[in-house]
This record gives C-alpha cells, structure tokens and sequence, in this order.
C-alpha cells in the first residue's frame, strides 16, 4: 500500500492537484503493478512563512518488497519528479523525493500487520 505525500508551497489549483495525484497513482500502477485502489496519494499545501524553501518535497512510504529494487525507484522518482515540476513550473533539480522502505511487521492494512502471523 503506496503512501505519496507531496508537500507544495502556497495555494494551489485544485485540476493541477487532481492531475498530478492521478498521474502518481498511474506512474506506481505502471511500474509496480499496484492496483490504484490500494495507492493513497496526499498533498499538503505550506503557507509561505512556515517554510524555508519553495521547492516541492516527495515523500513515498512503502512496504519494502525484493522487486522494488533500484531501477523501479529511479524510475519512478524520474517519472513522477517531471510531472510535478511540469505541473507546478519548478525546476526538476529542485524537486526532492524520498523513499522509505519498510519491513512487513511496521506495515498492517485492517489491523493486521503484514509481516506478523496473527492470532486466531
């Protein structure tokens, strides 16, 4: 279960979120395989004075899985960091996005954790 969170300073047009939220859940769809349904993708706008810089901030949380290596990372930071700098005017360079890898038994969907063998 992807978790996007994409951090933007000042208001934004809410078609220009719509698109990008949908073109995340595409660019993970495509290159992982994972169901839209199950890809939660959330923007948070900054008000100005609470930041110290203006760029966009990327952050994926996942559950860490052997197919998603390096290259299935950098393509998906590559595709999803064009879009958001395509969409928001910033320069791509600026664009940070980071990605967490975590174990099975820090991850549950329903209450029950993926790494753990639940009691009957």
């Amino acid at each position: 279960m992807p978790l996007v969170k994409v951090e933007l300073v000042g208001k934004q047009d809410a078609a220009m979120k719509k698109e990008l939220m949908q073109s995340i859940m595409e660019q993970i769809n495509v290159i992982t395989g994972t169901p839209e349904k199950n890809i939660y993708v959330f923007i948070q706008e900054w008000p100005e004075e609470n930041t110290c810089r203006k760029d966009p901030v990327i952050t994926l949380d996942w559950l860490a899985k052997s197919d998603r290596d390096a290259a299935v990372k950098a393509a998906l930071m590559k595709n999803i960091t064009e879009k958001t700098a395509a969409l928001t005017g910033t320069d791509p360079d600026s664009i940070l996005f980071l990605i967490t890898d975590l174990p099975p038994d820090c991850v549950a969907v329903g209450g029950i954790a993926r790494g753990c063998v639940q009691p009957k």
